[in-house]
């Protein structure tokens, strides 16, 4: 299969902006939380012991959220900018670099509609960093990081995810559950085809949450509203399932997963 075999079978939905950014507007809060927690591996340290990055580097951080890796690189790296789609991300992330004393620029930004030549971002950065971001969704999303960079890239996201809770919601819909986990996929062949030599590098995550009925309703709802519009009958289905899961006003979500870590030199 050659290059334009996976160009075109990753082209997933980038419409329906509204909606993902109210989406990632309601999760700031739960994300911010999450800044305080240790990692087991800390992505940031990876690239820095393997010499991706170093005191003189400058970052681009897409999908930035509340700052968790920004303020990471900004106490290892000159310069670090932020970008995310959600403003209420950027308020949190804003905040937290202010707490923190770092000198960060945070820019509220859809990273599919970045030009790079007015931003003067062609080959500006040392290292293109985007973990976990639904932002890289397409060749062309995916060919701007590489534009952007001037030495290398790094890119992580699910390549197995098991969720019965989600997975149940996603088939009483007949949502598509393969969109995100083949990201990696077609990254990989196509960084390969284009000449590149991507490293790969897998960890395991195990973790569980405790949401209250109405908040896993609307995040279920919100989750799916961002590629369509439900319908009432499905809102009321979705609804209706959940609350037969719950206990005392509380659903446990339990998730199993493996997410791939894709680094490269441009």
């Amino acid at each position: 299969m050659d290059i334009k075999y996976y160009k075109e079978k990753w082209n997933e939905d980038i419409k329906r902006k509204v909606q993902k950014e109210r989406f990632w507007d309601e999760r700031a809060d739960e994300f911010n939380e999450r800044i305080k927690r240790e990692e087991r591996l800390d992505p940031v340290k990876f690239l820095f012991q393997k010499g991706y990055i170093d005191k003189e580097s400058k970052i681009l951080d897409i999908g930035c959220g509340p700052g968790k890796y920004s303020l990471k690189f900004k106490e290892k790296c000159r310069k670090v900018i932020g970008i995310d789609i959600s403003n209420k991300m950027i308020s949190k992330a804003k905040e937290n670099a202010l707490k923190n004393s770092k000198e960060i620029e945070f820019k509220k930004v859809f990273w599919e509609d970045v030009n790079l030549d007015k931003l003067d971002w062609v080959n500006e950065f040392d290292l293109v960093f985007a973990s976990m971001c639904p932002g890289i969704n397409s060749f062309k999303t995916l060919n701007k990081m590489i534009n952007a960079s001037k030495g290398s890239c790094f890119l992580s996201g699910f390549v197995e995810r098991k969720d019965l809770l989600w997975d149940s919601v996603r088939k009483m819909v007949n949502e598509d559950k393969k969109s995100r986990k083949d990201k990696i996929y077609y990254s990989f062949n196509i960084l390969w085809q284009m000449g590149y030599f991507p490293e790969i590098k897998y960890i395991n995550k195990n973790w569980e949450h405790n949401w209250s009925i109405d908040y896993i309703i609307e995040l279920y709802i919100s989750r799916i509203e961002m590629k369509r519009k439900l319908k009432d009958f499905e809102k009321e289905n979705i609804a209706n399932f959940l609350k037969s899961k719950s206990n005392n006003g509380f659903v446990k979500e339990k998730i199993n997963a493996k997410i791939a870590w894709l680094y490269w030199n441009v």
